[in-house]
């Protein structure tokens, strides 16, 4: 089976709790499921992305970890997944399931999606973030 994976957040400039959950949930995956592929979902067209790459993503890869990469700009990407619904296909290809390591999921044609909701702050501490994120975390929740 094939598995995808929403791996752009490994690539951030800082890493926070998500990242620190999906690095290593990408080494370990392969480690201890001998039968499946996985494909690493990414988005970058700047250098230093390039370079957080290299770093971080390309010491994981193998014979059946493989990246994807989309070179979209990220305005660009924003109105062609949210408005033009953009299928993550497009890049990744057809997988069984797709893991979202946060609630930005893209639009996906076939197979599952599973997500991680890390925490529900914006629902339980609304007055601490803006309005548009609210409506916006709610929304993709």
């Amino acid at each position: 089976m094939r598995i995808g994976i929403e791996a752009s957040n490994m690539v951030a400039e800082f890493l926070t709790g998500v990242e620190y959950s999906l690095i290593p949930l990408v080494r370990h995956l392969p480690r201890i499921d001998n039968r499946n592929e996985y494909r690493l979902y990414l988005n970058f067209v700047r250098p230093e992305y390039a370079a957080r790459f290299e770093a971080r993503v390309r010491p994981l890869l193998s014979d059946r970890v493989e990246a994807r990469i989309c070179r979209i700009p990220n305005r660009l990407m924003r109105f062609l997944r949210e408005w033009a619904r953009w299928p993550i296909e497009q890049t990744l290809g057809h997988c069984a399931v797709v893991y979202y390591p946060d609630v930005d999921m893209h639009t996906q044609l076939r197979g599952a999606r599973v997500a991680t909701i890390h925490d529900l702050m914006p629902f339980t501490h609304a007055d601490q973030y803006s309005e548009l994120y609210v409506a916006q975390f709610r929304r993709s929740v």
